[in-house]
């Protein structure tokens, strides 16, 4: 939601260990009035400390987290500029987020090809790359599945060969014989 702010009072620093590395970061916690339906609210806004301190007249996009603890100030959440709620992460950019995808695509074209192996598929180099590139296409929504790939080399089916001294057709099972 869209907000602007009437009134900014007085800011304060503070520090804490992030989770994942442990190192100590330092923000600027801001007291900043917005008008929510009719209704001025003071909220805590925080920053990091090379940013910008918030303006009267300043045009938030966020959302107010609300405080039932009157010692506690309501907070102000702004949200990111890759559109969502940040929660200290980062948004990846494009290109990552693509090799992010081929990468997790060649992984499962590997454990697809090889479960495949004397069934349909010949595990070549060219045949995994091929449904790598399948993969990828589907993951990153620009190919819907409709038949198997042209691309692929394809085995003949793998048949079981019965040796003539082999019983398949269970005659030879005495189910007395089992020892339960």
């Amino acid at each position: 939601m869209k907000y602007v702010i009437k009134n900014v009072g007085q800011s304060r620093q503070y520090q804490f260990n992030d989770k994942q590395t442990g190192r100590p970061i330092t923000l600027v916690a801001h007291a900043i009035m917005i008008n929510d339906n009719g209704q001025d609210i003071w909220c805590e806004m925080s920053t990091a400390v090379d940013k910008p301190a918030p303006r009267t007249g300043e045009e938030l996009e966020g959302e107010i987290k609300y405080s039932q603890d009157a010692r506690n100030p309501h907070k102000f959440k702004k949200q990111s500029a890759g559109g969502g709620y940040s929660k200290g992460g980062y948004k990846t950019s494009p290109e990552v987020q693509a090799s992010i995808i081929r990468q997790n695509a060649l992984t499962n074209a590997v454990s697809y090809v090889t479960s495949k192996v004397d069934l349909t598929i010949t595990p070549t180099v060219d045949n995994i790359i091929a449904v790598a590139e399948r993969f990828y296409q589907f993951s990153s929504g620009k190919l819907e599945p409709k038949q198997p790939a042209q691309d692929i080399q394809q085995s003949p089916p793998f048949q079981p060969q019965a040796f003539p001294d082999d019983k398949i057709d269970g005659s030879d099972i005495n189910i007395s014989e089992i020892p339960f």
